[in-house]
């Protein structure tokens, strides 16, 4: 009787246990592939950027910080010299910060009345478009995004694969376990499972 009871207890753990890890892939899986499309997305967008990328020069006429969305970004107003032409524009930081101190350091970066190397989308009539920035996109960054993202999707289908053999195998041992055993075997069926006993 008390080696049935151990036997039954240790069968409880090992479920809890399998459950458990079946869990823990299902979640790595799922970090594993919201990274992976966030990384592939980022790539795609610098691999864009950098195939259409225009080159002006910005001089900043005043520098400020905005506050939106629980965040500053650091805001620069500029005139772009660009294809022969000068025009106003309006530039703001794409990622912005919690700090308003960090934002101020970042927008005096760029002081007032100095010119700097500034990016544009040579296309002003495609789907993608992006404002002026400071810093040029590069192929390496992009690159590096896209092959990341790559490398995490690939990891998620592995782990996937690997769950699915180890949930087969598993569940070929308990059965040979409990045909070995000689206790009957009773299979329940009901609408989308079955179940052996």
């Amino acid at each position: 009787m008390a080696s049935t009871y151990l036997s039954s207890s240790s069968s409880r753990q090992t479920k809890r246990l399998t459950k458990d890890q079946r869990s823990c892939v299902i979640l790595i899986v799922g970090i594993c592939c919201f990274l992976g499309a966030l990384l592939l997305y980022i790539g795609s967008q610098d691999a864009y950027k950098v195939s259409t990328l225009s080159r002006g020069l910005c001089r900043v006429r005043s520098v400020s910080v905005k506050y939106t969305r629980y965040n500053y970004f650091p805001c620069w107003n500029i005139t772009v010299m660009h294809e022969n032409r000068i025009r106003e524009e309006y530039m703001i930081e794409s990622t912005g910060t919690r700090s308003d101190r960090w934002a101020w350091i970042k927008a005096r970066k760029y002081q007032v009345n100095e010119t700097y190397p500034c990016y544009h989308s040579r296309n002003e009539s495609s789907i993608i478009q992006w404002g002026w920035e400071w810093t040029q996109p590069t192929k390496l960054k992009a690159s590096i995004s896209f092959f990341s993202g790559l490398i995490l999707i690939t990891v998620a289908v592995v782990l996937l694969i690997v769950r699915q053999r180890f949930q087969t195998e598993t569940k070929t041992f308990a059965e040979e376990t409990l045909l070995n055993s000689g206790q009957p075997i009773i299979v329940v069926h009901t609408e989308n499972t079955e179940t052996k006993l």
